[in-house]
């Protein structure tokens, strides 16, 4: 006799990772933002979005200054990743508090150069990889396996429903080129470093936060998402 039909499985829930391809458009409006951002810093793009030189920082802010980005890009993911995943129980009052546009930046990383393993202080957290200067291939061939089996890796960290600690690498490559990520700030991650070029490695990271002034309602126990959440 068996009990195949009685069988029932309840899945945990836990908020993960939403990721797409950039078009053409948008990846231009944001090479726009990071040459605005090199002009008014210590380092210099070429024609072709490559570093030739860079100071000691390795962060410069960015400005959404048409305000595309925000509302293109964003907007449309956030209200997506709300409608799939809700909202972290953490921001949840009596009221849905208005998904809000913090603040962007962007990296650049030479050879060597990492991102030891850290969370954001915000709600949801974003990452571009603009340009990626290695691939998978010449990061992982022998000799540099051998002493970086990570190299050149972006890697969340988390643990599971008993506790356990787990890891979501993304291997990245020159097809990664353009790819954003939104997940939960609270996860930890971290940028390994490559080590087959001494090119930069330029990303984009932002975060969202909530307007807990500005509300679009009150919190309703059997139906959460019924909304549309403007990105302020």
């Amino acid at each position: 006799m068996t009990y195949e039909s009685d069988y029932q499985v309840t899945n945990w829930i836990n908020p993960g990772v939403f990721s797409w391809k950039l078009n053409e458009e948008h990846m231009n409006l944001l090479w726009s933002y990071v040459r605005e951002s090199s002009n008014r810093g210590g380092w210099v793009l070429d024609d072709n979005n490559k570093v030739v030189k860079r100071d000691n920082f390795q962060e410069w802010s960015l400005h959404d200054t048409t305000g595309r980005f925000q509302s293109e890009v964003l907007g449309p993911a956030i209200n997506k990743y709300i409608e799939y995943w809700g909202y972290p129980t953490a921001v949840l009052g009596t009221h849905y508090p208005i998904p809000k546009f913090s603040r962007f930046w962007v990296r650049l990383s030479t050879r060597g150069e990492y991102q030891a393993l850290h969370e954001h202080p915000s709600i949801w957290s974003f990452v571009i990889w603009m340009n990626l200067p290695f691939d998978n291939e010449s990061e992982r061939s022998k000799d540099l396996n051998d002493a970086y089996p990570e190299a050149g890796n972006f890697t969340i960290i988390y643990t599971d429903s008993v506790g356990r600690i787990k890891k979501q690498p993304y291997y990245l490559t020159k097809e990664d080129e353009g790819t954003i990520i939104l997940f939960p700030s609270a996860l930890n991650h971290i940028v390994y470093p490559h080590h087959s070029t001494d090119e930069y490695r330029i990303s984009i990271a932002g975060d969202i936060s909530v307007d807990s002034q500005n509300c679009l309602g009150p919190v309703m126990p059997t139906k959460q998402n019924d909304e549309i959440y403007p990105l302020k």
